[in-house]
């Protein structure tokens, strides 16, 4: 009875850390995705951009000179050709010391049943939270949780031949091909 409740706590914190890796993937991926591509080099002047001041734990970012040289124009002809010069005031951002995310939650066997289908569940769970937190949603219920639980498993046993013990790299793929996230 004890090892089968440490398995759920197990399994509970795993989930919480799948979230959390999911989110700074599709972050940064959305981040990286904003960026525009000039090919060409970026020389940023500062020496010091993070500083933290001594009598407080906020931290201080300075935003830094950036120079840009021989950028070619983009095929929209939005850069001229020649030598630019940025320089941006140096703003001062304090960055806050957490930030708390309200993402739904239910667990990975809504209803309290462990069978196969929920012990194997997790990455599953965590992904529909993921979406419905990406979604704006607040809330799911036990019902809809099932619901999409036994959706998403059909899906990947219809589509990849299994559906347990899958990898980052797998559900990454399964985000991409169920919800297209």
């Amino acid at each position: 009875m004890f090892g089968r409740i440490k398995s759920r706590g197990v399994v509970f914190i795993v989930g919480i850390i799948f979230i959390v890796a999911v989110l700074i993937i599709i972050v940064k991926n959305y981040e990286s995705s904003q960026e525009e591509d000039y090919s060409n080099e970026v020389e940023i002047q500062s020496d010091e951009l993070f500083t933290l001041e001594d009598d407080s734990d906020e931290i201080i970012v300075d935003t830094p000179t950036i120079v840009l040289e021989n950028v070619e124009s983009d095929s929209n002809n939005q850069i001229a050709k020649n030598e630019k010069s940025i320089d941006e005031k140096n703003d001062t951002k304090i960055l806050p010391e957490k930030i708390l995310l309200k993402v739904p939650f239910v667990a990975q066997a809504p209803f309290g049943i462990w069978d196969e289908y929920h012990e194997e569940a997790c990455e599953e769970a965590s992904l529909i939270m993921l979406k419905y937190f990406l979604d704006g949603k607040d809330e799911i219920t036990k019902k809809e949780m099932e619901a999409e639980i036994q959706k998403m498993i059909k899906f990947q046993i219809d589509k990849y031949g299994d559906y347990k013990d899958s990898s980052m790299e797998d559900v990454v793929q399964l985000a991409q091909d169920f919800y297209g996230i």
